[in-house]
């Protein structure tokens, strides 16, 4: 059974701001592999997959490469 993160989780375990995370889903830079929907609310879960990516993206932005160029690259 695969572990699954919500957003803020997720986040924590990158060491970045929640917000950050969350808005580069909302722009459409990043889409996790998995949603849950509970009622009328969806959520996103982040897989250990999704984790080890963003690690490296956020790793290259931390480096300086312009978000877009990171995004389109991957």
């Amino acid at each position: 059974m695969e572990t699954l993160y919500g957003t803020v989780a997720a986040a924590r375990l990158l060491q970045m701001n929640p917000a950050r995370l969350k808005r580069w889903c909302d722009y459409g830079h990043y889409e996790p592999d998995f949603h849950a929907v509970l009622g009328n609310k969806e959520y996103r879960l982040f897989s250990e997959r999704d984790i080890e990516i963003l690690a490296q993206i956020l790793g290259k932005v931390d480096n300086g490469t312009p978000l877009r160029e990171v995004f389109d690259r991957r």
